[in-house]
């Protein structure tokens, strides 16, 4: 008795369309948001936190500098190019890391002492913070700078102040995708 296999049937050209525009789609859902691709941390909300929850939290609890390197729980593995391949790709990589490094190497002084009131730095960065001309940050609504409100503002130290407006200058930088003055 010989055993027949079932026809083969070659894919369609609509099939083939079909995979080809279901791929397409693919490809344009995990490229960066074009509204959103310069903020720095409406890109790891999106895209990171499902996973790696706040960016700050992550990179303090789960990354380290080491000799220069951003590095993990594998000493041996490079985060900043590991980014590359890990959904940040060419473009955001380099600024990520940037990020994650700053915060590996930064206190939670913003989540201590301003979190409760102001929810992220990201958040307050975009909503309340501006850097004038003269390149001082300031309040956008008053325009007051951010060193004289922080002196009386929060209960903070005196030599916690210039820890936190620096904080408050990177974050705006990152949520703006503009290089630190």
């Amino acid at each position: 008795m010989r055993i027949r296999s079932a026809p083969r049937r070659e894919p369609t050209i609509r099939r083939s369309s079909a995979r080809a525009a279901v791929a397409a789609l693919a490809l344009l859902a995990t490229g960066v948001p074009r509204s959103r691709a310069a903020d720095l941390h409406a890109f790891w909300d999106d895209r990171c936190a499902e996973c790696h929850r706040h960016a700050g939290e992550f990179a303090r609890n789960h990354l380290a500098l080491k000799d220069g390197r951003l590095v993990g729980s594998k000493p041996r593995r490079d985060v900043c190019a590991f980014l590359v391949t890990h959904g940040a790709g060419e473009a955001l990589a380099a600024p990520i890391c940037a990020m994650l490094s700053a915060q590996a190497a930064t206190p939670s002084l913003f989540r201590d002492k301003c979190a409760a009131c102001h929810g992220t730095a990201a958040e307050l960065a975009r909503t309340g913070l501006a850097t004038a001309p003269d390149g001082i940050l300031h309040t956008k609504t008053g325009g007051r700078e951010i060193a004289d409100l922080l002196a009386t503002h929060g209960g903070l130290a005196a030599h916690e102040i210039p820890r936190l407006a620096a904080t408050l200058r990177r974050v705006l930088g990152e949520v703006q995708q503009q290089p630190e003055r």
